[in-house]
């Protein structure tokens, strides 16, 4: 298999997958890099950071107010809100 290396690897993971789901709608989330802080910051402490966790909850809220029906309408490329957008942009999470 061709690899670009370690940064290269979430494609390479996301592509090995593809192969396995057929026509199954899926997401690779690669949060290896943002699991763990390895020291103390303002904003976060060191250990776990949780930070999937935020997403993923977004994710779940989202789907269960409007379904699939995100994916079949027009113009509309992935799911979420525009507050979960603004709250994404601003490094502020939930």
């Amino acid at each position: 298999m061709n690899s670009a290396g370690r940064y290269g690897g979430a494609i390479t993971a996301a592509m090995f997958l593809k192969e396995f789901v057929d026509e199954t709608p899926w997401i690779h989330l690669d949060i290896a890099g943002t699991a763990w802080v390895d020291e103390n910051k303002a904003w976060i402490a060191k250990g776990p950071s949780g930070i999937a966790v935020r997403t993923l909850v977004e994710f779940a809220q989202d789907f269960a107010r409007t379904g699939a029906s995100w994916a079949t309408s027009a113009g509309v490329s992935s799911p979420g809100t525009d507050a979960a957008q603004k709250r994404a942009d601003s490094g502020a999470g939930l």
